[in-house]
């Protein structure tokens, strides 16, 4: 501040929802994600904070392990950004 005062504010949300910045952050926060998440044979569609895991598999198991392992690496991104999955809104459909 111009007087030489300080003000200080604990940061909860860096982007709030609905804010000009907030999908361009997303998208640089979650890049590194969905790169990971191919290295190990997934695919990710994205829209908006949605996202979309897709794993093929030559059997129901194959398919269950792969998507354990890919969902252990969102977990991981996830805990290391301090951010949570809403178990709530997460569900896996086998076709």
């Amino acid at each position: 501040m111009s007087d030489g005062s300080r003000v200080t504010r604990e940061v909860k949300k860096e982007a709030p929802q609905g804010s000009i910045l907030g999908p361009d952050k997303w998208n640089m926060c979650t890049y590194p994600v969905l790169r990971e998440v191919r290295e190990h044979g997934g695919e990710i569609v994205a829209y908006a904070d949605d996202r979309l895991l897709l794993v093929t598999g030559a059997s129901r198991s194959d398919c269950e392990v792969r998507a354990q392992s890919m969902t252990d690496v969102i977990a991981g991104w996830a805990n290391r950004l301090c951010l949570e999955i809403s178990r709530s809104k997460t569900e896996m459909i086998l076709f």
